[in-house]
């Protein structure tokens, strides 16, 4: 995976997964579709990179990285059971053990793993990044190389560890069934992407003879959710939206300057306006 680029895998029905570039445009598609009685259109942006493909109208990333209880459950048992495993590694293998016989023992030990090592990388050409750390680590002292990766590697383990405990507690310690997260984000940053352009609180509705949405969110919502694979019905994701709308969510957005300086909806040219910058000009900066 390219370092600094989020993969993500959708759904194109049948015929196989779409791009990020596809997801984004069908995703503007929709927008487009959803804004259009309000004469306005998904805006395209592309970041700081003029040339990089246009971002989607909504952050389409994952709330939490499991998609169900029993996933989370899983990796959690294999990360303690890793964690437990090494650490009966660890001690078996401390080349500082308080026992003499230990001492003694991987004082033998070392110098033939080492060998051992060095001899089968001997006549090996390194082929990839892998290839030439395994064989650095044997020629400077596999054994303690292998050590000293084990207490990383625990480390590292103990810090996911503490991530999944983190998450337990806010996704799935609940005394109900957990909702689906990502669905449930994905409406509400939809429903919040229509209050913010159309300055009206979005509506879900169906149609009594098809049950199909009849409403512009709630068909932009089905059509969301098919493009990034959400199996999940949408009602209850979309009602749950809706109630998230706030009215700082319906008011005209601001520019930039204005909105941090506290000077929204003041007409440059009033009295309120200047009254208000001369005040913040004497706070002066603060150190």
């Amino acid at each position: 995976m390219q370092e600094g680029v989020i993969q993500y895998t959708f759904m194109q029905g049948s015929s196989g997964e779409l791009s990020e570039l596809e997801v984004s445009e069908r995703l503007h598609a929709i927008v487009d579709e959803m804004l259009e009685p309000f004469g306005k259109a998904s805006l395209r942006m592309t970041g700081l990179n003029a040339l990089a493909p246009p971002q989607p109208p909504i952050d389409i990333a994952k709330p939490n990285q499991h998609d169900n209880k029993a996933e989370f459950q899983h990796e959690q048992r294999i990360v303690e059971t890793s964690i437990k495993l090494m650490s009966e590694l660890a001690e078996l293998l401390a080349p500082q053990s308080d026992a003499s016989d230990q001492k003694e023992m991987i004082a033998r030990l070392v110098p033939v793993i080492d060998q051992k090592m060095r001899t089968s990388k001997l006549y090996t050409t390194p082929k990839m990044a892998l290839d030439l750390i395994s064989k650095s680590a044997a020629d400077v002292g596999g054994y303690y190389s292998f050590y000293i990766l084990i207490l990383d590697t625990w480390t590292a383990f103990n810090a996911r560890q503490a991530e999944l405990k983190q998450q337990e507690e806010k996704f799935w310690n609940l005394p109900h069934r957990a909702p689906d997260y990502y669905a449930r984000s994905i409406a509400v940053r939809l429903a919040k992407l229509y209050a913010k352009e159309t300055l009206q609180r979005p509506t879900y509705g169906s149609a009594g003879s098809t049950g199909n949405p009849s409403t512009a969110y709630a068909r932009a919502l089905r059509k969301t959710f098919d493009v990034l694979g959400i199996r999940a019905g949408i009602r209850n994701h979309a009602e749950y939206a809706i109630d998230q709308i706030t009215e700082d969510d319906l008011k005209q957005q601001t520019g930039l300057l204005g909105g941090f300086l506290g000077l929204a909806g003041m007409d440059s040219d009033s009295d309120d306006f200047t009254e208000s910058t001369k005040k913040l000009l004497k706070k002066g900066p603060k150190n």
